[in-house]
C-alpha cells in the first residue's frame, strides 16, 4: 500500500507541472499564422471587408507605407480559426498592425497587390514584437477565382 501511494504521489508531481504550463500561452512566442483578406484603400474600407482590419508596414520602409487588409479568415498552425481570430484580435489598437519582413519577392507581392484583390499569406507572427515573416504569398486578383 505504501509503495502505491508513494508511487501515486510521484505521478502527481511529474505530471502537475507539464498540466499546468499548458494552461497558459507566453506572449513572446512565434506562431504560424495564415491570413486571407481584402486589399483595400483604408482603414475604413477593410473594416467594411471582413471581421478585422489589420495594417501592414514593412520593414526598411517608411512608417506611412502601409497595405490595409480586410481579414476575411486568420488560421494558425493546425488550421484553428478562432485561435487565428484571436491573434489577429490580439493586433488590434496598433498601426501598423504587424511588420511583414521576408524574401523581397514575396515582400513586393503584398507591396503591390491591387485594391480589391484577394491576398493569402502565411508566415511566423511573434507575438511579442508583432513581425511577421513572411513565407508565402498569393495575389488573387479582383473578380478572380482560388
Amino acid at each position: 500500500m505504501t509503495k502505491v501511494v508513494a508511487s501515486m504521489g510521484l505521478l502527481v508531481a511529474l505530471c502537475l507541472p507539464s498540466a499546468a504550463m499548458a494552461q497558459f500561452e507566453l506572449g513572446d512566442q512565434n506562431q504560424l499564422l495564415t491570413i486571407t483578406g481584402q486589399v483595400s484603400a483604408d482603414q475604413k474600407a477593410a473594416e467594411n471587408v471582413g471581421y478585422d482590419a489589420v495594417s501592414i508596414s514593412f520593414r526598411g520602409q517608411p512608417a506611412d507605407k502601409i497595405v490595409w487588409l480586410g481579414v476575411v479568415r486568420a488560421e494558425t498552425w493546425n488550421d484553428d480559426a478562432f485561435a487565428g481570430k484571436t491573434m489577429v484580435d490580439n493586433l488590434d489598437g496598433y498601426t501598423p498592425s504587424f511588420m511583414a519582413d521576408g524574401k523581397p519577392a514575396l515582400v513586393t507581392k503584398i507591396q503591390q497587390a491591387a485594391v480589391g484583390s484577394r491576398l493569402v499569406m502565411q508566415g511566423m507572427l511573434d507575438t511579442g514584437t508583432r513581425q511577421y515573416l513572411v513565407g508565402t504569398v498569393q495575389v488573387i486578383p479582383a473578380g478572380g477565382s482560388k
